[in-house]
């Protein structure tokens, strides 16, 4: 893994140690909307309590990786997608160090979702 990769998973991991100190009984739930071909697209859910989680009250983020964009093989790819998701969940809650994601991460990922909320 290469060292910005390494930076940037040990931030997630801080972010998702954050949020579960504020929100000891919060939950993250992720989801594969696609994983057709080389492209998957995955979608995390974060609710801060129980009672948000059973009344269905949640924040999203979604991610979208395409096979052999980067040099990690399948799971890294099926790993960067999930754990962007959580990212980009999380900083849509104020968990981020850098601030919001970048503007072409969101636009990147808006064709998928889209289509997603279209079927």
């Amino acid at each position: 893994m290469a060292e910005q990769e390494q930076a940037a998973h040990a931030a997630a991991d801080e972010r998702v140690g954050e949020f579960y100190r504020d929100h000891p009984e919060g939950s993250i739930r992720t989801f594969a909307v696609k994983l057709e071909g080389p492209e998957v697209v995955f979608e995390a859910r974060v609710y801060r309590t129980p009672e948000e989680a059973a009344m269905g009250i949640y924040t999203s983020g979604w991610a979208r990786e395409v096979e052999g964009e980067a040099a990690a093989g399948r799971a890294g790819h099926l790993e960067r997608c999930e754990s962007g998701a959580i990212a980009r969940a999380l900083a849509n809650l104020g968990y981020t160090a850098a601030g919001r994601p970048a503007r072409a991460e969101p636009l990147r990922v808006a064709r998928p979702r889209d289509e997603h909320e279209a079927a």
